[in-house]
């Protein structure tokens, strides 16, 4: 019931190999888990005006720099042009 940095802090030292919800467990990092990440994404979109505005008029590769190492961000940036991509097709991503 916890969310951003309450539950990051609550989460130290527990096991991160698996994780559950509404009695499901996943695996991290499983194409499970990798699907619920996706869904989340979408959902956010459908549901947030300026943020799906933001995604539909992005254009080409979305791509962003974190701080340190951050295996996983290749994976997001492929999630959030996918979800654009499923939402509202494939559209010319040059500008012009």
């Amino acid at each position: 019931m916890l969310s951003g940095m309450a539950a990051k802090s609550a989460g130290r030292g527990k096991s991160r190999q698996f994780f559950e919800i509404a009695g499901q467990k996943y695996l991290v990092g499983s194409q499970e888990h990798e699907n619920l990440i996706r869904e989340a994404i979408k959902q956010k979109f459908l549901q947030n005006p300026k943020a799906a505005e933001a995604l539909k008029n992005s254009c080409g590769t979305i791509a962003h720099i974190v701080p340190g190492h951050s295996k996983p961000i290749f994976k997001m940036e492929k999630m959030l042009m996918s979800v654009r991509d499923e939402l509202w097709g494939q559209k010319n991503f040059i500008r012009r």
